[in-house]
This record gives C-alpha cells, sequence and structure tokens, in this order.
C-alpha cells in the first residue's frame, strides 16, 4: 500500500461555552493504507443518503476499527501525487473481501488539503 496514516477520532469534553466539542485523539499511527478518488457512481450513491464522500481509502489485510467521525490523517505519501498531511473523514467503512476479513474500504470527504505545506502529527 502506497500511503500510511494515522487514524484519529474524536473525544469529546466540555467546551468553551459549556457545550461538547470534539478534539481529535490519534489512536493507531503507521497504519498502511490507499487513498483513491471516489468514482462518480460511488459519489452519487452516498449522495442519495445526504452524505458527501470524495475518497475511498482501502485497507488490508487488517481491519482498521473505524468508526462513521473518525479521521485519517495521511503521514506517508510513496506515490507521485504528495497527499501528505491530507485529513479524511470518514462516512462509511465495510468488508469487501467476502467476509474473510482481508480488505476493508472507508468512503471519506476531505477535509483539508495540505499539498505542499507541512503537518504535525501528535
Amino acid at each position: 500500500m502506497p500511503h500510511e496514516a494515522t487514524l484519529q477520532r474524536p473525544k469529546y469534553g466540555l467546551g468553551t461555552y459549556g457545550g461538547t466539542e470534539p478534539t481529535m485523539i490519534s489512536w493507531r499511527r503507521n497504519v498502511k493504507c490507499r487513498v483513491n478518488t471516489a468514482s462518480m457512481n460511488e459519489i452519487n450513491e452516498f449522495d442519495k443518503r445526504d452524505q458527501r464522500v470524495t475518497n475511498r481509502i482501502t485497507f488490508g489485510p487488517i481491519n482498521p476499527l473505524l468508526k462513521i467521525g473518525d479521521q485519517i490523517l495521511v503521514t506517508v505519501d510513496k506515490t507521485d501525487g504528495d497527499i501528505t498531511g491530507n485529513i479524511y473523514r470518514i462516512e462509511s467503512v465495510s468488508d469487501k473481501s467476502a467476509g474473510t476479513g482481508r480488505l476493508y474500504v472507508a468512503m471519506a470527504e476531505l477535509e483539508n488539503n495540505n499539498y505542499g505545506n507541512a503537518y504535525e502529527a501528535d
């Protein structure tokens, strides 16, 4: 897999005005994955459910244990297009390996594009 990522999960705490505010906590590092642009069919399918997706992120052969609302911070990109520092918010996760647990796909929306910018991992 050409990318490595840090998986982040929201932790909710008391906000400045008394409400709850999420803080993203890194809970798993150096997870191998492949980030691709979502196909038009995938984008349209999620749009029918009022969900916005921009990317398909593939994991294997381990289960990334992602939940809807988690984030993926790309920390290594071994391809020509540098997406290091990009953050993707998870909209859907599914086992695409016919139940064998060897291939997982997350559909996600690009939260920010840090192309050419430095980033800091927690």
